[in-house]
């Protein structure tokens, strides 16, 4: 039995025919039916039984359907990371959280496209509790994320940390420069459900003072959250960085939080419980320098825990469009 047998039985299976494989595989069908033969002939038992809509997998196609998949899959994985040895990056899957995504993705892409000529990227988004679980499984190289509560599976380098603001319509502006925790707990706020790491986070501070956050809406996509933001129906606690345009259209005003100051800590993650290919060290470096050039820019201040003179400019210049 070969990769190549086990990769066309896969190809058959999923195309639920003969021909329909053939085409797709560029091969002639009497040539696919004799590997086919000559596989079930080595395995004693048919994989396959005709009804009149094509091929049915039979109890021990179905079995081998599943081993098939996983064994290929290994044996791409570890063509990948040989063929990095030694010759750099060439395939990365990065992992963002919605809230970093609209400050780091293109400026990420682009230095990376350039120092690393010919790597296929892909950046995925999501919350901390999926970018974990791609991390354990493979489906990311790395990922730049909250750092996560059980960290021992994971290699994390510390990046920076951010400070939370409570963010509502511009239609609701008040004249502060912060706001107290206390204060928070009383207006109506749109979050997303647990185990949002934001969510347990501001429900631990949240307890540790005996206060209760009016949670409205529960809600999991950062996009939407963002809209309810937008239309007074709540306001919600997210990074500045993160609504960095709405602030500036003056859709959208940001108070940071004080009393205390609430604060998260971004990490570079990378999964130990997997081999890592030699140049992705290279990947992680470039990663980290332009995150940190990023984050030093005037436009990415908002992304350090004491750079809330934007978010003040920003509030002071809504005050004077607004008559205040």
């Amino acid at each position: 039995m070969t990769s190549d047998q086990l990769a066309l039985f896969v190809r058959i299976a999923e195309s639920g025919s003969l021909s329909r494989a053939a085409l797709s595989l560029s091969l002639t069908q009497p040539s696919l039916s004799r590997q086919l033969r000559l596989l079930e002939d080595e395995l004693g038992a048919a994989l396959f039984y005709r009804n009149g809509r094509g091929l049915i997998l039979t109890e021990a196609g179905e079995a081998l359907l599943g081993r098939a998949r996983a064994i290929l899959s290994d044996l791409s994985y570890a063509a990948e990371l040989i063929s990095h040895l030694g010759s750099g990056v060439r395939n990365a899957v990065i992992g963002l959280p919605p809230t970093l995504s609209a400050v780091l993705t293109l400026p990420l892409t682009t230095a990376l496209l350039s120092e690393f000529p010919g790597i296929r990227l892909r950046l995925i988004e999501g919350f901390t509790t999926s970018l974990v679980d791609k991390l354990s499984r493979g489906e990311a190289d790395v990922a730049i994320m909250y750092r996560p509560r059980a960290a021992d599976q994971f290699s994390a380098e510390p990046l920076f940390y951010e400070r939370l603001c409570f963010v509502t319509a511009a239609s609701k502006w008040q004249a502060k420069s912060e706001i107290c925790f206390e204060t928070l707990c009383r207006q109506p706020l749109v979050l997303p459900a647990r185990p949002h790491a934001l969510r347990v986070l501001l429900e631990e501070v949240a307890n540790a003072r005996h206060l209760r956050l009016d949670i409205q809406f529960e809600v999991d996509s950062f996009s939407s959250i963002v809209q309810f933001v937008e239309s007074g129906i709540a306001g919600s606690v997210l990074p500045a960085a993160s609504v960095a345009r709405q602030i500036a259209s003056h859709q959208i005003f940001a108070l940071p939080i004080a009393d205390p100051p609430v604060t998260r800590h971004i990490v570079l993650a990378t999964s130990r419980n997997r081999p890592q290919a030699s140049g992705l060290g290279k990947l992680i470096a470039a990663i980290k320098a332009q995150v940190h050039a990023v984050t030093a820019h005037p436009e990415g201040a908002p992304l350090l825990a004491d750079a809330v003179g934007g978010v003040r400019a920003a509030n002071l210049a809504l005050a004077a469009s607004s008559g205040g």
